[in-house]
């Protein structure tokens, strides 16, 4: 795997414990230093410069920021659960838009530019076909609305913060890392759990991998000076939109289980307890145009994924 080169720059990604983060970071090393963060604790990851800080106090960003004084912030740190926000709003505003403000305010003043993640639940599925940056965001429960607050926070900083609005994300990229959605899916089968899947709802999901890639391309732009220098917003999603049952599928005929395990369903008849869009599947042109964003294709991905699982002795 040819490895980027971002020597003598310092990258700080927040939430490195988790799954985009952690495959994020692994990806960077050793050709630039990562300073990795956690929450409850910190990241146990090789190499990098790993610290915990809750990101909900203003004076421990600060303090984070001061101490490791980093070139480009990734900010990955999320409550991602839209029924979880619901279920506590006071924590999920904390950890989804003040922390993105404290990040942001802090980051900046030490001419820093920060890249936050934020998803593609700030639509409302009603489109029909795939939204662009330009498509005016409408989200339909709480974690949309607060991460499109933290986006306008972004936005309004310093010239080189940039908004990746993700796609629902899949797949081990880096040794020791997680695979995310797709981690629940196969441990789902390995117990031969039947996975109730929708057909009715639309996603353009993401490989770890493209998404690595994506920040590197962000990041080679701005601090080379490639790019425009004013606040950008790009959708980083796969090549391809598919229902999750399309995906589930896909998955069983990789791993070769069985797919009578995938049982076809419909958003109608298993309702969460926050609502989700139905299809908001993303266009990724604009990236590819500016960030040359390239996907693979979702079995490609799953492959790749497949033999980093082999190698690790992974389900």
């Amino acid at each position: 795997m040819q490895k980027v080169k971002l020597y003598n720059y310092r990258i700080l990604i927040t939430g490195a414990s988790g799954f985009l983060g952690g495959n994020l970071a692994r990806y960077l090393l050793p050709t630039s230093t990562v300073i990795a963060q956690g929450n409850r604790y910190a990241p146990q990851i090789p190499e990098c410069i790993c610290v915990k800080c809750d990101l909900t106090n203003p004076q421990g960003v600060k303090r984070l920021i001061a101490e490791h004084t980093p070139t480009f912030v990734v900010h990955c740190a999320a409550m991602t659960s839209p029924d979880l926000c619901a279920k506590e709003p006071v924590k999920a505003r904390q950890i989804n838009t003040d922390a993105t403000e404290y990040i942001v305010e802090y980051a900046n003043a030490v001419d820093a530019p920060v890249l936050f993640l934020s998803t593609d639940l700030v639509f409302d599925g009603s489109k029909g076909s795939l939204y662009t940056e330009s498509d005016t965001p409408n989200p339909v429960n709480l974690y949309g609305e607060t991460k499109l607050a933290a986006e306008d926070i972004v936005l309004k900083g310093i010239n080189a913060n940039t908004v990746f609005r993700i796609a629902l994300s899949y797949g081990i990229f880096m040794h020791g890392a997680h695979g995310g959605y797709l981690d629940l899916l196969l441990s789902a089968f390995d117990r031969n759990d039947k996975q109730r899947l929708y057909t009715d709802q639309y996603r353009t999901p993401l490989f770890s991998g493209d998404f690595c890639r994506a920040v590197v391309n962000l990041i080679l732009a701005v601090i080379n000076g490639c790019s425009e220098k004013k606040s950008r917003l790009y959708h980083i999603c796969g090549a391809e939109r598919m229902s999750r049952y399309e995906f589930g599928y896909m998955v069983a005929s990789v791993h070769e289980k069985s797919h009578n395990l995938i049982i076809p369903s419909i958003m109608s008849a298993n309702p969460t307890a926050q609502p989700r869009g139905a299809d908001c599947a993303l266009s990724c042109e604009l990236a590819r145009r500016e960030l040359n964003f390239t996907p693979n294709s979702v079995k490609e991905n799953l492959l790749y994924d497949k033999q980093i699982r082999k190698e690790t002795k992974l389900p």
